[in-house]
């Protein structure tokens, strides 16, 4: 595996400004390993990964596939123990799934025998909360992403793009301190991802959760977030720590300043590194 060269990486152009992150620390990963052992021996994921997330913040995570961004959000998200190191939510170390966690995966994975409504309420549901708040968030949470109307439907009758907001409200639906989300856009059309580039902002920018996303799109990074990390071939180590500092709210216009342009440089400068 190619090993990172951190001096042709401080030598890559960075933008001027970089304020201090936003909010307190929510989420921190503190020296976290995660290993597996296969048939074919052992892999190192993670390797001595330390990263703190603000309240309130929206960092997305860049890396190479392969590099253990998903396997981050999985200890994140409770699913997975890791073999070294802590990653704790609040101050409370993660053992667990959680009900103050919430997570989007790539795919929105809704049942096809349940309406939307039945969908969003799952995890309502399963961790035995209380059926009508749950109920009434989840129609106020529809209505916030322009799908009050189909509450009643089935996912068969809903685009790509309607889905994958559907899967967006039911991981906010039990109303958690932290949003997970794993290339929720990756399988949508261009178009369709734009929009909901716009809609995810504006989601955002109303409930100000603390957002961790995965992408492999640098322009899309740049555009939703406070700060991108970059991670390491795996095994996972922190490579870029960036401060976004573009004004809110963001448009597609957004993507024409010089300073969004001069992040979007520093990053694929970063990864062309990464590459050799």
């Amino acid at each position: 595996m190619a090993q990172v060269n951190r001096a042709q990486i401080d030598s890559v152009e960075e933008p001027a400004s970089r304020p201090e992150p936003l909010g307190t620390p929510l989420v921190v990963a503190k020296d976290l390993d995660v290993t597996f052992h296969t048939k074919k021996g052992r892999i190192e994921a993670v390797k001595g990964l330390s990263l703190n997330v603000g309240d309130g913040e929206f960092v997305s995570i860049l890396g190479p596939s392969g590099c253990g961004k998903s396997t981050l959000l999985r200890v994140a998200a409770g699913l997975l123990k890791p073999s070294g190191g802590a990653l704790s939510v609040g101050g409370e170390t993660v053992a667990g799934p959680r009900s103050d966690v919430g997570v989007v995966f790539q795919k929105p994975a809704l049942l096809p025998w349940k309406t939307v409504l039945d969908n969003v309420t799952l995890p309502v549901r399963s961790q035995g909360l209380n059926r009508k708040a749950g109920a009434e968030r989840a129609r106020r949470l529809l209505d916030m992403v322009g799908l009050a109307h189909f509450a009643e439907s089935y996912p068969s009758e809903l685009s790509g793009g309607m889905q994958q907001r559907v899967g967006i409200v039911r991981g906010l639906v039990n109303d958690p301190k932290v949003l997970l989300m794993d290339e929720p856009f990756s399988a949508l059309d261009a178009m369709t991802r734009e929009t909901m580039m716009d809609d995810l902002q504006r989601i955002w920018n109303e409930t100000r959760k603390t957002v961790m996303f995965i992408t492999h799109s640098i322009p899309e990074a740049v555009y939703l977030s406070d700060r991108v990390i970059v991670l390491s071939p795996r095994p996972a180590r922190l490579v870029e720590d960036l401060t976004i500092d573009l004004p809110r709210p963001r448009t597609m216009d957004t993507m024409s300043d010089a300073r969004f342009t001069d992040y979007t440089r520093h990053l694929r400068g970063i990864f062309s590194h990464l590459d050799k």
